[in-house]
């Protein structure tokens, strides 16, 4: 499927925008000190297929390790899952 260049950046750009809104929210509600003031954290957006799409403007480091605990939610949630739902995770373990 071929997609011209237009509509690829509005699509790429509002995926970048919702990863970055998704850490200023993170950075405003977090109790930890850890997370709030010192930034340690980072947000990413990924396919049905556990392949990131957008990541925020956080710290890279963590984006190494999110692969693997996006394919364990995959994994889990394997053929039970529904057009629109979203899973949200939090693992520091």
């Amino acid at each position: 499927m071929a997609t011209d260049p237009v509509t690829f950046e509005v699509v790429k750009n509002t995926l970048y925008k919702a990863a970055e809104e998704m850490k200023i929210v993170l950075a405003k509600t977090a109790y930890s000190p850890i997370l709030k003031l010192a930034g340690d954290y980072s947000c990413g957006i990924f396919d049905t297929d556990g392949n990131m799409v957008a990541q925020g403007p956080d710290l890279p480091i963590h984006l190494g390790s999110m692969p693997d605990a996006v394919a364990a939610v995959i994994g889990k949630f394997k053929g039970r899952t529904d057009e629109g739902d979203v899973y949200i995770h939090n693992d520091p373990y």
